[in-house]
């Protein structure tokens, strides 16, 4: 992966390579200067487990709060009487009591919940009845009124035949005015019933929407008690009295709005969440203020499934238990809090360019658990790619640059040439908890550069071809030339990568074969060749983009069927592996991507952690990123790829481990069988680990390069010798830019 806005920073880029950071001129510091101390107020608490809660499936409109006391439905099985029993949770914010009520009336749970403005709980519950002799299921929608003292049913009716006259059946979300009407919306049919406290319809409306937008995400009411909707960044507002919806908010900007919860603001306006923050939204002066950063206050905004501002001024927010991976919810009270009163640590600052769930978790549970240090994580995804990522190389040349950053998607060899990366050997060969000898070795080696380890991956996939043996034989690797044979062997409506693109076709040939025609120790390209041309000409025999079908299939399926003896794909978890065997009928040839080398497989990461060379905190810093990467991460943590750590790798791919699932179901006419984990399985894993090739992550610029000039010979512009002939010129353009 390139790094961004390079170009623009090259040369004072250069200004690094001798590995100490220089301050930059004042204009330029002032405009991208780091927070390095903590605000001047910051919100912290105290978790408190929650009763129940059991069900991983709850959702955050089963929670709903006074301003006071927490509410929530669950259900239980009740293995005695054989039946499904609902109750009514209750956390009382003053004084953590907690209590627990039956609602025999509501039989299969809520689908959404909200306190009326006279205290009690309004719920609304979808039951399905099966009709009598017919397949099909009726489903009932039950509004009833429970009162929070003993969860007794007040009232309880059934308004699916007024809904069913508006068309109107599977409700997601559900408000209460300050005159206590109650507004249901179907995200599906788009549109709003509102109903008087005893079930009577008063009326039903249209939602208005964004231009080509067709999903409503959340609806709550403001501080004044009026009711608002979401829909994409848009915020829109109910008026009941001309039963019509008006734009009160739009931005193209926002992350996370139209999936957040929206509550009442603490002054005004609503409360939003987003993956960093909480904010408030000024529905009558337009913009927002950040309330509060969830990392600053020790929670993963990622895991929020509920907020609530409370009468005392603290702020409840329900959260995924982030320490056991079966689940489970807690709550915390956040009071504003002078950072004066809170304990003086070592700031360090973490750069991240994407949300990250693996890093959110490891942040907060360093800065609960370290005595010395903090981390404040600084998100340069906010603005758009290309800004966040020029930002961050400037700040890094005007030496305010982050102390780690997350390296995941930059091209490491290019920072480390220019200083700005601290070699990581001299922590690992040293620490008492965790060695070099828990990681894979291709691994460390992908994230080295010259023998200098720069990062250690928290997880890791794999990326490669595996190959049919009947077809490319059972011998592992290929070279370009071994490719071109063999497909010119082959009918021409037998294409070895099947219904496949130039541009698609040219990649795969160059995803490690790029580095065969550039020599970076001495800044020399060599495109200008019969090689070169070869692997445009060879690419030149599939499909233009044009002439691809319309409709898509599954690769499996054309697997299975014997049209496509090649497959490009990436492989996170064992069962990925066994999808390939099972459309290859057997264990599949791991053949990889061309190269001289054999090593035709390339390991990479979207968690690994760098640490900045003038940071002044180096041994912060690797406190912090072993905890990323050490066995208690990996005990308490599931990953999203293979695991980096070659214990808890053994542990994820264990002979006789059961899949997820038996099958998984792929397109039309493919099911792939999955099965108890082999060791054959895992050794097939572990071939591909160890012949694996350190990706090139620069060469995507390169690749645009290519792709740009090659398209005029795909389209009968330009001979295959005149395009390479202009990729040389552009290519070495580049490399001497980057250099």
């Amino acid at each position: 992966m390139k790094i961004r806005g390079w170009k623009k920073a090259a040369c004072l880029l250069a200004a690094l390579a001798v590995g100490s950071q220089t301050a930059g001129c004042a204009s330029d510091s002032a405009a991208s200067t780091m927070q390095t101390v903590r605000n001047e107020y910051v919100y912290i608490g105290v978790e408190q487990p929650l009763n129940g809660v059991a069900n991983p499936y709850i959702k955050n409109s089963t929670f709903c709060s006074d301003g006071k006391t927490l509410y929530y439905f669950d259900t239980e099985t009740d293995t005695a009487e054989n039946l499904i029993v609902t109750y009514l949770y209750s956390l009382n914010t003053d004084t953590q009591e907690q209590k627990k009520f039956s609602v025999p009336d509501l039989i299969i749970g809520t689908t959404a919940t909200c306190v009326a403005s006279d205290g009690n709980v309004v719920a609304l519950s979808n039951e399905n009845t099966v009709v009598s002799g017919s397949a099909e299921n009726v489903i009932s929608n039950i509004m009833l009124i429970v009162s929070p003292e003993d969860g007794s049913v007040i009232r309880k009716e059934d308004i699916s035949a007024s809904l069913q006259e508006e068309g109107m059946q599977t409700i997601t979300s559900l408000s209460v005015d300050k005159e206590g009407r109650i507004y249901l919306l179907d995200r599906e049919k788009l549109k709003l019933a509102v109903y008087t406290a005893d079930g009577t319809k008063l009326f039903s409306m249209p939602l208005t929407m964004p231009p080509n937008y067709s999903w409503v995400m959340q609806m709550g009411t403001t501080v004044e008690g009026k009711v608002v909707y979401s829909a994409l960044s848009d915020l829109y507002m109910v008026d009941p009295d001309r039963r019509t919806a008006s734009l009160v908010y739009s931005s193209e900007d926002e992350k996370g709005i139209e999936n957040a919860v929206i509550v009442p603001g603490l002054q005004n306006g609503v409360l939003i969440t987003s993956l960093f923050g909480l904010l408030e939204y000024d529905l009558a002066g337009g913009g927002y203020t950040e309330v509060l950063n969830w990392t600053d206050s020790d929670i993963n905004g990622s895991a929020v499934q509920y907020y609530m501002p409370l009468r005392d001024g603290r702020i409840l927010v329900v959260q995924e238990d982030q320490n056991v991976i079966e689940g489970g919810y807690s709550a915390v009270c956040l009071a504003k809090t002078p950072s004066s009163e809170l304990e003086k640590r070592e700031l360090l600052t973490l750069g991240i360019f994407s949300n990250n769930d693996a890093i959110n978790k490891a942040v907060i549970n360093f800065n609960k658990t370290n005595e010395k240090y903090r981390i404040q994580m600084k998100d340069y995804s906010r603005e758009d790619n290309e800004a966040g990522r020029l930002r961050f190389n400037n700040e890094l040349i005007a030496g305010n640059g982050p102390d780690l950053f997350d390296v995941g998607s930059m091209d490491i060899a290019k920072y480390s040439e220019n200083g700005i990366l601290m070699d990581l050997n001299q922590y690992l060969d040293n620490d008492p908890d965790i060695k070099r000898e828990d990681y894979f070795p291709a691994l460390l080696e992908t994230y080295s550069v010259n023998g200098k380890l720069y990062s250690i991956p928290n997880s890791f996939s794999i990326q490669t071809i595996f190959g049919d043996p009947s077809v490319v034989g059972t011998e592992p690797g290929i070279t370009m030339e071994q490719l071109a044979a063999l497909d010119d062997s082959r009918p021409a409506s037998e294409k070895l990568f099947g219904i496949c693109s130039k541009t698609s076709a040219l990649q795969r040939c160059l995803k490690l074969g790029i580095g065969e025609f550039i020599d970076w120790d001495k800044g020399k390209c060599s495109f200008q060749t019969d090689k070169f041309t070869e692997i445009l000409e060879f690419a030149n025999t599939y499909l233009d983009e044009d002439k691809l079908p319309v409709q898509w299939e599954y690769p499996e399926e054309a697997i299975e069927d014997g049209r496509m003896p090649l497959y490009d794909t990436k492989l996170s978890a064992m069962e990925d592996y066994q999808i390939v065997c099972s459309a290859f009928g057997g264990p599949a040839t791991p053949v990889g991507y061309p190269c001289s080398s054999g090593k035709g497989t390339v390991l990479f990461s979207t968690t690994a952690i760098a640490v900045n060379a003038g940071s002044r905190y180096g041994d912060g810093a690797w406190e912090f990123l072993k905890t990323l990467v050490s066995e208690e991460f990996y005990k308490s943590n599931k990953t999203e790829s293979f695991p980096s750590f070659i214990s808890a790798f053994n542990r994820s791919c264990a002979r006789g481990k059961e899949p997820e699932y038996n099958s998984v179901k792929m397109g039309d006419s493919f099911t792939a069988q999955l099965h108890a984990f082999t060791e054959k399985d895992k050794e097939a894993l572990l071939y591909l680990i160890e012949h694996s090739s350190p990706g090139k992550d620069h060469d995507i610029e390169l690749m645009n390069i290519i792709k740009e000039e090659a398209a005029a010979f795909f389209a009968g512009q330009k001979t295959a010798a005149e395009a390479a002939g202009v990729i040389q010129n552009r290519a070495q353009t580049f490399v001497d830019e980057v250099r």
